[in-house]
């Protein structure tokens, strides 16, 4: 009997989304219990770990695990939740050279601030509960880097960059403020310039957020793939 399941997470769900559609497309029924180990925000795709019947008690040793992103970071633009379903609160000069040094600057375990809009608990709440109120608490955490490889710097249109975000944004389901956001990103994108987006592969281990390695780069996240999760590869369909 199969306890461990890998899934690949779309772009737009929540991890409970992509539990549940796989539940429905395996034909599992809803009486076998079941729990995802590690988080994937709406924006980022791949690798899920699916774990079922009395594997769910062991979910705390997955969470734990070593993992695998290809990431991609949009310089110029800055926003509250480090990615791009987030409002843009900056807009910074870019500078490759330098955003790039402060990516490889990184390798270690650097302390870096845990996005806003994120489920670690501070002064009793979520930070994502506080951002919501109005409230943005600032927290730090120790991350780990591992590696840092295959990093190429791409142009790409202003044209490029607002459609590409235009969909991401739209695929989301559920409250996710997607109709502010996307009007602001739509006022503050310049369709006919150039941006500069780094792309790159990261081993990191667990705990450590891509979004905090991005907004550290003067930046913001601009598409995340999970491609590994400790001996667990993904299987994009």
């Amino acid at each position: 009997m199969r306890t461990i399941h890998t899934v690949y997470k779309r772009i737009g769900e929540t991890p409970l989304q992509a539990l549940e559609r796989y539940r429905d497309e395996a034909g599992i029924s809803d009486d076998v219990p079941m729990t995802y180990a590690g988080r994937l925000d709406p924006m980022a795709e791949g690798l899920l770990l699916v774990l079922s019947h009395g594997q769910c008690k062991a979910k705390e040793q997955f969470l734990s695990l070593d993992k695998t992103y290809q990431a991609s970071v949009l310089l110029g633009f800055q926003t509250d939740s480090f990615d791009i379903l987030g409002n843009v609160v900056s807009i910074p000069l870019c500078d490759v050279d330098r955003s790039t040094s402060i990516l490889f600057s990184l390798n270690g375990s650097p302390s870096l601030q845990i996005p806003p809009y994120a489920s670690v608990p501070v002064d009793g709440k979520p930070l994502q509960a506080w951002a919501r109120e109005g409230v943005m608490k600032y927290a730090e955490r120790t991350m780990r880097i591992l590696a840092i490889s295959d990093v190429i710097v791409e142009p790409m249109q202003g044209w490029a960059v607002f459609d590409h975000i235009s969909k991401r944004i739209q695929a989301v389901d559920g409250d996710f403020r997607q109709y502010e956001i996307l009007a602001r990103w739509r006022a503050v994108v310049n369709k006919k310039l150039s941006y500069q987006i780094i792309h790159f592969t990261i081993d990191v281990a667990s705990g450590t957020y891509i979004r905090s390695i991005a907004n550290a780069m003067g930046g913001t996240l601009f598409t995340l793939r999970r491609t590994r999760i400790g001996s667990w590869k993904e299987e994009q369909p």
